[in-house]
């Protein structure tokens, strides 16, 4: 095992794709499975921007925030 005995001097960093899908193409925040809600707190987390805080009334694409996804085309599987 390397020593860590000073800790962590350096991450080794990767590339993930995953797919996202989005119920009957509605491409908006409430619909992705990497949002989660913190009930009370009138807010939600994306998973995919390292838990960045998004007030519940923002959480449709193009209302002040960005979407790390990338989408490919209007079309969709069934």
């Amino acid at each position: 095992m390397a020593n860590v005995k000073n800790g962590i001097t350096f991450y080794a960093k990767g590339r993930a794709e995953i797919k996202v899908a989005f119920a009957n193409g509605i491409k908006t925040c409430q619909n992705c499975e990497f949002l989660y809600s913190e009930r009370g707190l009138g807010r939600c987390k994306c998973e995919l921007q390292h838990g960045k805080i998004i007030p519940v009334d923002y959480i449709e694409f193009g209302r002040d925030i960005t979407c790390p996804i990338e989408f490919e085309d209007e079309g969709g599987e069934e």
